[in-house]
């Protein structure tokens, strides 16, 4: 994981309401012997909280997260110009303040001749972000400046988007 939330804003229930986690994007890079570049995979992400020492200990995805919680691998270069799988998710938000950690889970949607959606997929690797916390409205301690990295691949992508880039 090259970008981990860091925080985030409680966003309300109203259709407009919406606040993202901070950084705007949390971004998964997968490069390497093991996992080269694959257009097959998606990459599945999931809410937990956490206890006092920062273990997940449940999903809480259905009741407090919301936006697009699957992401599909985008072929992109970083910093040095080294190719990488990346994943981006520009739109998840929580509902509710809290400590939190997100579960990312790699998944292979098609088989190796992509003619076919592979019947009962399986995980092929599972990752858990930091712990970030979700402040109320009013406690928000403010949004950070956009990342050198996030700067670099909103060239390269629309799937990143921020206003201050």
């Amino acid at each position: 994981m090259v970008q981990n939330p860091h925080q985030g804003r409680a966003c309300g229930y109203g259709k407009g309401d919406y606040r993202s986690i901070d950084p705007v994007q949390t971004i998964i890079q997968i490069n390497s012997c093991r996992f080269p570049f694959n257009n097959d995979w998606i990459l599945c992400v999931t809410l937990w909280t956490v206890d006092n020492e920062g273990t997940p200990n449940k999903e809480v995805t259905k009741s407090r997260m919301v936006g697009n919680s699957i992401g599909e691998s985008r072929y992109l270069y970083d910093l040095v110009g080294e190719p990488g799988s990346y994943f981006i998710f520009p739109t998840l938000f929580i509902r509710i303040p809290g400590l939190y950690k997100l579960q990312f889970r790699l998944i292979q949607v098609f088989s190796s001749d992509r003619k076919t959606l592979l019947p009962g997929t399986e995980v092929i690797s599972t990752v858990f972000s930091d712990t970030f916390e979700v402040y109320p409205t009013k406690t928000f301690p403010g949004k950070s400046k956009p990342s050198v990295l996030m700067k670099v691949l909103a060239k390269q992508t629309h799937d990143v988007k921020s206003r201050s880039l």
